[in-house]
């Protein structure tokens, strides 16, 4: 089942978003239910996501 995360950056945290962009997109991969991500932009700046998970239960994603 897929299920929709919304998350909205924190405001200033662009750069603590960008210095541990590498860790965050490992962690993706390494999980292995992220069907699909992208980030929300505002001006043109990252300002949070849209990730869609591919688990089982509520409970599996919730866990994510």
């Amino acid at each position: 089942m897929l299920y929709a995360v919304i998350c909205k950056d924190k405001p200033g945290a662009l750069q603590t978003r960008l210095d541990t962009r590498a860790a965050h997109l490992a962690y993706i991969e390494a999980t292995g239910i992220v069907k699909m991500a992208g980030p929300f932009l505002e001006e043109g700046q990252m300002c949070g996501s849209l990730v869609i998970l591919d688990c089982d239960s509520l409970d599996a994603a919730q866990a994510w």
